[in-house]
Order: C-alpha cells, then structure tokens, then sequence
C-alpha cells in the first residue's frame, strides 16, 4: 500500500486522562504506519464482524505510546479487512 487517506477516526476513550488522549492521538498515525507496515495483508477473506467494533482493553493508566499501539491494532484490523474486501471485489469483476 503506497498511500492511505483516513478522513476521520472517532475515538471514545473512556476513563483515559485528557493528556494521555491527546499525546496518543499524536502517535496515532505513526503507530497506524507502523503497523501497517510491520506484515503484509492477510490472503484470507476479512472475518465476518466489524474489527473495530468494541472496547480495546489496555491497562488501568496507560501511556500514550500503549494506547495509541492498541488503536491503531485494532485501525489496522479494519484497514486490511476492506483492503481485502477491495481485493476480492476487483478479482470478481475481471
């Protein structure tokens, strides 16, 4: 994947620290690229449930580098499932 556009990620962190929130929405998109760049796109077809529905665990005070990591995990998720949607769509019309 060369380049991805995210027009706007909402985001509900309950219990978080408003410092912490906005330090990992800063890390966000690093920690997205990262991910996303750490292995290659599943060749299986995406689950059947949304990956980014429901609550991401992380520990009691987190620090923004963990948090912003388990979101974008989760982000990562979603972004390689519709990415594979895509993928078999296109093989479908050819």
């Amino acid at each position: 994947m060369k380049r991805l556009h995210i027009d706007r990620v909402q985001l509900r962190l309950k219990g978080v620290d408003v410092r912490t929130a906005e330090a990992a929405a800063r890390l966000l998109g690093p920690a997205l690229a990262a991910r996303l760049a750490a292995s290659p796109a599943p060749s299986h077809p995406p689950q059947p449930h949304d990956p980014a529905q429901g609550p991401v665990r992380v520990t009691p005070r987190p620090d923004p580098e963990e948090l912003s990591r388990a979101v974008a995990e989760r982000l990562s998720a979603q972004v390689r499932a519709r990415l594979a949607n895509l993928r078999k769509s296109n093989e479908s019309a050819d």
